[in-house]
């Protein structure tokens, strides 16, 4: 089996590279810019996995389903319906996606309007102070 996982940085597929650590799985990692990734040729979600298995290839691209296959695959780092935890493990299994992201998403996005406005804050004083100084 050949797998290759398409990364992108800072972004959900940085939980499926430690998964596949975690469950020793032999991989490509093909790492992609955000220049890159941006590309109109280029589009792509990540983490996009590609496994090839003998003569089929699957591709997957939603981190969730990406983990719980290869968990499924390994029969890894899973809790069986029978289990009485695992009401729970169904629980924080899904917890990022429905709970955290939105929430770390924001505060990506309220980061970077914050660092653009001090940004041009800083650029706007430095323009007044350089005018001020010529009128003087």
């Amino acid at each position: 089996m050949n797998i290759t996982l398409h990364h992108l940085p800072n972004s959900r597929s940085q939980r499926i590279l430690w998964l596949l650590e975690e469950l020793s799985l032999n991989y490509d990692l093909i790492i992609y810019s955000k220049n890159t990734a941006d590309k109109p040729n280029g589009q792509m979600k990540f983490p996009t996995l590609h496994i090839q298995q003998n003569s089929q290839s699957q591709t997957l691209t939603e981190s969730s389903a990406v983990a719980e296959y290869l968990c499924q695959l390994e029969q890894k780092i899973m809790v069986q319906p029978a289990d009485s935890s695992y009401w729970h493990f169904c629980f924080y299994k899904n917890f990022a996606d429905a709970g955290f992201m939105p929430n770390l998403a924001l505060k990506q996005v309220f980061t970077q309007i914050a660092q653009q406005t001090l940004g041009r804050c800083a650029l706007s004083a430095l323009h007044l102070k350089r005018h001020s100084i010529k009128a003087i």
